[in-house]
C-alpha cells in the first residue's frame, strides 16, 4: 500500500509505504515528508501513521492474526521521528543500525 497525504504549491506533503515482509512483519517505508508540513503539529504524521496501521490490521485479520508487528527504520538524527514513533507504542530495537537508521518496531494487539 502506498499513501499520499496532502499537497500544498510546494508539492507533497508525506508519502509512505507499507508491505507485508512474509515473515510476520509489516513494513513502513515513509518516503517523504514536506518540511513545512510538520508546523502543523503533525497533522500529517498523525494521519499517516493511522492509515499504516488501520492497512496492517486489516491485512492481519485476513490472514487469521490477532496482533501484528510494524518495522520501520529511522535516521538517529531525526529527533522528531524518533518521538512520534514512541508516542505511538514503537520502541528502538538492539538491531545494529545500517547507515545511521535504526530499527524501531511496534507490537499491535488487535
Amino acid at each position: 500500500m502506498t499513501v499520499l497525504l496532502g499537497r500544498d504549491e510546494a508539492g507533497l506533503a508525506a508519502v509512505v509505504r507499507v508491505y507485508d515482509a512474509h515473515d510476520g512483519d509489516f513494513v513502513l517505508d515513509v518516503i517523504a515528508v514536506a518540511v513545512r508540513h510538520r508546523d502543523t503539529g503533525g497533522l500529517v504524521a498523525d494521519e499517516a501513521f493511522a492509515r499504516t496501521t488501520e492497512w496492517c490490521a486489516t491485512q492481519a485479520l485476513q490472514n487469521r492474526r490477532r496482533r501484528f508487528r510494524l518495522v520501520t527504520f529511522i535516521d538517529e538524527r531525526n529527533s522528531a521521528s524518533q518521538r512520534l514513533a514512541r508516542r505511538d507504542g514503537m520502541i528502538e530495537t538492539p538491531v545494529a543500525k545500517q547507515n545511521r537508521h535504526a530499527t524501531w518496531a511496534g507490537v499491535f494487539d488487535l
